[in-house]
């Protein structure tokens, strides 16, 4: 499937500030089940790219003059293998990703479900991961949006001691090229990464696009921004605490 992606960010600030950094994880890469023919960041000013510890493709944007918008686009042609729902790398051992973060530890309620799945998932990896991964959905409480859904299967799979990993990309919502942010969770298996979506409670399809993996959502966030405050930010805050 060849998916013709255009997507445009804005990013507003309730106030003007006068200076902001963005880390962009926002370019895929070629790998077994995809390929990228055409790639181009449209972004406000030039920013440097490199690769960041787990191998995505970053840009740094810095902004030094006031602004309050900051406005991306994405666009490029990529092919994705429909056949193919597992993917390779060797940017790192796949033990890293046994390790917990704050936002995959799971709750009590949570570690008990996932003991339950445990000799599925031992047994059946992707399936018995998407079997788990109905039965996070079907819990109290459980998340609605896929961040907090591959943190959730995140958590469980790592308690079983199976190395998976946080997947940020896009979802083709139409044959157009529209598309919209997705995550997804990768579980090593055999030699290969075999991908879930716990959304869908199926593999990742001919519409799903990588873009970054990590250990959760921090490491992988297509944007993640600092931003010094303003001088009237400044002000105030220097109002607010001779008042105290």
């Amino acid at each position: 499937m060849k998916l013709h992606i255009s997507h445009r960010s804005v990013y507003h600030y309730p106030e003007r500030v006068r200076h902001s950094t963005q880390c962009l994880r926002l370019t895929p890469q070629s790998s077994r089940r995809q390929r990228v023919l055409s790639w181009q960041l449209g972004l406000p000013a030039r920013a440097s790219s490199g690769r960041d510890p787990y191998g995505n493709c970053q840009h740094v944007l810095t902004l030094d003059y006031p602004h309050q918008d900051i406005t991306v686009l994405a666009t490029g042609v990529v092919e994705v293998d429909e056949a193919l729902a597992d993917d390779v790398d060797d940017e790192l051992a796949p033990l890293v990703f046994l390790r917990q973060t704050m936002r995959t530890t799971p709750s009590a309620a949570r570690l008990a479900l996932a003991q339950r799945h445990a000799e599925a998932v031992r047994q059946h990896g992707r399936h018995g991961a998407l079997t788990l991964a109905q039965a996070l959905a079907e819990q109290s409480g459980a998340a609605k949006d896929s961040v907090g859904a591959s943190h959730a299967l995140l958590g469980c799979l790592r308690a079983l001691a199976q190395p998976a990993r946080y997947v940020s990309g896009y979802l083709s919502l139409a044959d157009g090229g529209e598309v919209a942010h997705h995550n997804w969770v990768e579980l090593w298996r055999d030699g290969v990464w075999a991908s879930v979506d716990p959304m869908s409670l199926a593999p990742a399809g001919g519409g799903h696009v990588k873009l970054a993996v990590g250990m959760d959502e921090l490491d992988a966030c297509p944007i993640r921004g600092l931003r010094r405050p303003s001088m009237e930010d400044m002000l105030r805050q220097a109002q607010h605490s001779a008042q105290q």
